[in-house]
C-alpha cells in the first residue's frame, strides 16, 4: 500500500537502517515520531521493531496502525 513504508535491516546485528521517505509525512508506528519525506534518512531498527512507518492522513494509515496495535 502506498501508506506503508517499511525499511528491512538485511543483517541480525544491525540497528539502524538508511532508506528513501517519499515526499509526505511518515509516522513511525513504535514511537510515533514524524518525518518529513522527500530525503534519505538513517533510521532505528532494533531486533523486533523493525523500521516501519505509515503516511500521515493516508487513507489505510489508521486502518494499518489499529491492525499493528498490541504487536
Amino acid at each position: 500500500a502506498e501508506d506503508l513504508l517499511v525499511i528491512p535491516a538485511l543483517k541480525s546485528d544491525v540497528k539502524t537502517v538508511k532508506g528513501y521517505f517519499p515526499k509526505a509525512k511518515w509516522e513511525n508506528i513504535w514511537d510515533g515520531k514524524i518525518i518529513e519525506g522527500g530525503v534519505v534518512k538513517e533510521v532505528t531498527s532494533p531486533l523486533g521493531k523493525p523500521a516501519v512507518f505509515v503516511k500521515v492522513g493516508g487513507a489505510w494509515s489508521e486502518k494499518i496502525k489499529s491492525s499493528l496495535s498490541g504487536i
